[in-house]
């Protein structure tokens, strides 16, 4: 990765800080303006993240809730704000009545596109200062931490699946 200038000030917080206490910095800043640009999608953080994990394909109502963190009360109050507004459909598992099948609706489909240009904005702002090719390459390895980077071996929570990845 080529090597970015960082002014004398900042210096000592690059060279003594733990990645952790970074990513935490880096988090609530994101977390704030990803927060601010939310409202003109009509979505909050938390049905983002639902329609972001069903991106890749159907889930398990149970397993969608698992990935998510939330437990089986708050995934029922949570899917049915977004069966409401049509950008999700339960339906029951056909080989097993007990369980649902979460999916999202070509309306979320929708709505998560329509979010993503808002998030790409924020990603802009997050990364100015980085060329096109750190870009990429730090998100690749923020990909890579999340995924791979727990030291007990699990992933972090709410791995995100990319449209074009």
């Amino acid at each position: 990765m080529a090597k970015v200038d960082v002014p004398d000030d900042r210096r000592e917080l690059r060279s003594c800080t733990p990645a952790t206490v970074l990513l935490a910095k880096l988090g609530r800043w994101a977390g704030r303006h990803l927060l601010d640009g939310l409202p003109p999608t009509g979505l909050k953080g938390r049905h983002l993240n639902t329609l972001l994990e069903l991106r890749s394909g159907p889930r398990a109502q149970q397993a969608l809730g698992e990935a998510l963190g939330i437990d089986a009360c708050q995934i029922v109050g949570l899917l049915n704000d977004l069966e409401a507004e049509e950008l999700v459909q339960r339906r029951r598992d056909p080989s097993d009545r007990r369980r649902h099948i979460v999916e999202i609706s070509e309306l979320g489909r929708a709505r998560l596109e329509y979010t993503d240009r808002a998030m790409a904005l924020i990603d802009d702002r997050l990364m100015s200062g980085l060329t096109p090719e750190q870009r990429e390459e730090f998100v690749s390895l923020l990909r890579f931490v999340v995924e791979h980077g727990a030291a007990d071996g699990d992933a972090a929570p709410d791995a995100l699946t990319c449209p074009n990845s």
